[in-house]
């Protein structure tokens, strides 16, 4: 049924061409490839009803368009909203030249952290403040986000091709973020492989999910695929996975037999538990009578008023039990020098493991031990790690960049 416009655009009847304010009610909020507003009008039901076969299938595709770009931007200010209260750089201070973002990290290392708060800084605007949060977290966003993500594709409903992951390097951004770290070594996000998800719709429309390219200054979460290929993406460097795969990522770094020397495993660690404190804030909103599914198809409005709400729990819940591990502190990591364990050859003092009871079973290889206990936890990553946390001792190795190791262990 066509209704009108209380603030009525000029335009006219998709079927007769007679100026009208009135529009389709059923794609009322829907929009175009774009994400802009894409209404279709009629000067009457008699208009509308004669039009019907054809606009159906704009119809549906209007309000899947909708429910996408919706579920792309609640979906980015989650991961914003997370990043902040688990954010994991120390950062001293910030430069802007032009376009470009500096930060300083003052390298203290193993001595604080993993995580830290956000800097508040006057001259940093909103944007800038992204820039930061999403720096090299691509993987973290599709990895610790994994089950909202599901949530929100649920909510859309039309997609016909299951998500994939885009694995490249950016090209033609707006501007470039540095990171001047230990031993002023310094790195940006241009020299660093991008991560973001793709999407298909039920009429073959393919779209780009980002929640993090706001370290390039590309902000909208969601763009049509063509367009984010023609415009950003190197594809010298480019490769598809199957959704899923930056969880599993996640696992390597605390896979002893694939850990990166150097590696703090607190920041893992404390990443996952914060990453299931925004699972539960997620469930302890829908159960209040809301719904991520429910939340993209009603109005503008009733969405933004939802998502805001939905933020506010997460980062609640993950603030508060971020702060509440920090409490513990003191019994939670116990720090120790390790040595190479004598005889075994997988195993040395430049390689973080994560290990259960490793103080007791001295005469055991700790890679073996932490590779025997994976292969026996269930297949959802962030789960069983949780899970190893209750009731066992769990031990944390990370290189103290002085040749040796540091032993962290998690009662």
């Amino acid at each position: 049924m066509a209704t009108t416009n209380p603030n009525p655009p000029t335009s006219q009847c998709a079927v007769c061409k007679v100026p009208t304010s009135k529009h389709c009610k059923r794609c009322a909020e829907g929009v175009d490839v774009d994400g802009a507003l894409a209404q279709t009008f009629y000067c009457s039901i008699t208009c509308q009803t004669a039009d019907f076969p054809t606009h159906k299938a704009v119809c549906r595709s209007a309000n899947d368009r909708k429910q996408l770009y919706r579920g792309g931007e609640l979906l980015q200010k989650v991961f914003y909203a997370f990043r902040e209260v688990a954010f994991d750089l120390e950062i001293c201070d910030i430069k802007k030249t032009g376009n470009d973002i500096h930060f300083y990290d003052p390298a203290t290392g193993l001595k604080k952290g993993p995580l830290f708060p956000f800097p508040n800084n006057d001259s940093l605007t909103t944007d800038d403040k992204h820039a930061i949060l999403t720096f090299s977290a691509c993987g973290d966003g599709l990895a610790y986000m994994h089950e909202l993500i599901e949530k929100v594709m649920e909510g859309i409903g039309s997609t016909t091709q299951p998500l994939t992951e885009i694995i490249t390097n950016m090209k033609g951004t707006k501007r470039t973020v540095w990171h001047h770290g230990l031993n002023g070594v310094s790195h940006n996000n241009q020299t660093i492989t991008h991560q973001f998800l793709q999407a298909q719709l039920k009429n073959g429309e393919r779209y780009a999910i980002d929640m993090s390219g706001a370290q390039y200054g590309l902000y909208s979460a969601v763009a049509p695929m063509q367009k984010y290929l023609d415009q950003h993406i190197d594809l010298r460097r480019f490769s598809i996975r199957a959704f899923g795969e930056a969880k599993e990522d996640i696992k390597k770094l605390v896979d002893p037999s694939l850990a990166k020397p150097g590696f703090d495993q607190r920041m893992c660690v404390m990443h996952i538990l914060a990453a299931q404190a925004m699972n539960s804030a997620v469930e302890m909103w829908e159960s209040t009578g809301h719904s991520v599914v429910a939340l993209l198809k009603d109005t503008r409005a009733n969405f933004e008023i939802g998502t805001e709400a939905l933020v506010e729990a997460v980062t609640m819940r993950v603030d508060g039990h971020i702060k509440y591990l920090q409490t513990r502190e003191a019994d939670m990591w116990e720090v120790v020098k390790v040595p190479k364990a004598p005889g075994k050859g997988t195993h040395n003092s430049d390689i973080p493991v994560l290990v259960a009871d490793a103080a007791e079973a001295t005469d055991v290889d700790p890679a073996a031990t932490a590779k025997e206990q994976w292969a026996k936890g269930p297949g959802d990553m962030i789960h069983s790690l949780v899970s190893q946390f209750e009731g066992a001792n769990i031990t944390c190795y990370s290189a103290d960049g002085q040749g040796g190791v540091v032993r962290f262990d998690v009662h």
